[in-house]
């Protein structure tokens, strides 16, 4: 995928969407979406409005009246059929990518993919408003302009955030024009999403690349190595796409979710999973967790301790499931769910403000982070095994590849933001000649800087 192309798409919309009035605006926004993710390519815009036209006419027969459980989930298992063939099929058949439509995209050590971009995220989107239709906390959306407009809102097409009908719909049909604040803001944080994909995590990705595919030679310092720049690149990478979203969206007018609240200055891993991937956790905290509890009170007769188990390995391995059908992300949800089972049975800590502490804390919850987050990148559980194994022990080896000055400056910089942004939040840049400074240093930077390694966004993997 081009990013200037998705990122230039953007700003002409979003320039020609500000001097029209709502209907052609409507109408704008939806040839833009289908136009620019046809891009990628021509028939992904026929899934999309396939999914989007039969989420509609769920919706109607959902809202027509009272449904059962079932009814319910014969909509969401339909919607999310095309997920399940592109997804799940092609890894536990094979054989299947000879005859789909696929992505192509490559995302170099981490292999190629065939899931179309984005259709994980627009089909949640579309899950999530068929299910508060059937809870009757939104009603049945009768206009189809005005879902399709939800549902391919271009900015967060691609790789989220997650936004719920309720929330999103009526400001997006509104047609709600920024003020010269929200159009300077967003431009800033596109211009830092940029900057840090483009710098950062480009530049991470081969080194991270170099350590799994040497991971049999090169050591405990090469898994180090490998686990803490993995940990850096998705931050820099899906944390610079969704800055890049969460912009468009200002320049739109709108304020969408912040799927990443500094995540790494986190002091438990529950706060981590308060404050990473932000929409996606609290949509299956909404869709998930909470049903599965409740079905386990209702339907059970065991003790609190292991109706809660249940509740979050269901949650967790499904978690893992919408990453991947491989064996490693089924068990990176199990281990995340073994890990916050654990954290809650301890015994609570006495709040203390005693910044030695927190930070032991934040160190020991980033160091877990880390190592688990291994999980998810390493191409099977064998190799995951060799590098823990390699770390643990100390076994020598060499790495053959260097983290470059450029990638450890800017990661230093990029820590250096998320600490001021997570213990002075009150501190903002109110200047606009600085911050039009800034955005004109940063996009500088990403294409005087940028390496030739050009890489997909990570999270388009998903």
């Amino acid at each position: 995928m081009d990013l200037l192309l998705h990122i230039g798409g953007i700003l002409v919309t979003a320039a020609l969407a500000a001097l029209l009035p709502p209907w052609p605006r409507r109408l704008l926004l939806l040839a833009a979406a289908t136009v620019l993710y046809g891009a990628i390519d021509w028939r992904f815009p026929l899934l999309l409005w396939a999914i989007i036209l039969v989420t509609y006419a769920a919706g109607l027969w959902l809202g027509a009246k009272q449904r059962s459980a079932g009814g319910i989930l014969g909509c969401v298992a339909l919607v999310l059929a095309p997920l399940a063939v592109y997804k799940y099929l092609p890894v536990w058949l094979g054989g299947l990518d000879r005859i789909l439509p696929v992505s192509g995209l490559d995302f170099g050590g981490y292999g190629s993919v065939l899931v179309p971009v984005g259709l994980s995220f627009y089909s949640f989107a579309c899950c999530g408003y068929l299910i508060d239709v059937h809870r009757r906390t939104v009603p049945p959306e009768r206009h189809l302009a005005r879902l399709a407009l939800f549902a391919s809102f271009y900015p967060v097409l691609l790789s989220g955030p997650i936004e719920r009908y309720a929330s999103l719909s009526k400001p997006l049909w509104e047609g709600r024009r920024p003020s010269p604040d929200m159009v300077m803001d967003g431009l800033l944080l596109i211009a830092w999403g940029l900057f840090l994909k483009e710098v950062l995590g480009d530049r991470l990705g081969g080194v991270v690349d170099a350590a799994y595919t040497q991971y049999a030679t090169a050591g405990w310092r090469g898994a180090l190595t490998g686990f803490l720049c993995f940990a850096l690149q998705l931050l820099a990478d899906f944390g610079g796409y969704s800055l890049i979203a969460v912009g468009a969206g200002k320049l739109f007018g709108l304020e969408l979710i912040r799927n990443f609240r500094q995540p790494y200055f986190a002091e438990t891993l529950p706060d981590f999973w308060q404050r990473w991937h932000i929409s996606l956790t609290r949509w299956i905290g909404d869709y998930v967790y909470r049903p599965t509890g409740m079905m386990m009170v209702r339907l059970t007769r065991w003790g609190r301790w292991r109706k809660e188990a249940v509740a979050a390995y269901v949650t967790w391995i499904t978690m893992g499931l919408w990453h991947g059908a491989e064996a490693t992300f089924v068990v990176f949800g199990a281990v995340q769910a073994s890990l916050l089972l654990a954290w809650k049975a301890l015994p609570n800590p006495p709040a203390t403000r005693h910044p030695l502490r927190r930070g032991g804390a934040m160190l020991v919850t980033f160091a877990i982070v880390v190592i688990t987050f291994g999980i998810i990148r390493a191409s099977s559980l064998e190799q995951y095994g060799a590098m823990l194994g390699a770390l643990l022990t100390l076994e020598p080896g060499r790495l053959n590849a260097d983290v470059s000055r450029t990638a450890i400056l800017v990661s230093v910089l990029m820590i250096a933001v998320e600490a001021i942004a997570r213990f002075r939040p009150q501190a903002q840049i109110n200047s606009v000649w600085l911050r039009a400074a800034l955005i004109f240093l940063l996009v500088l930077a990403a294409v005087v800087l940028g390496t030739d390694d050009a890489r997909n966004f990570v999270y388009f993997r998903f």
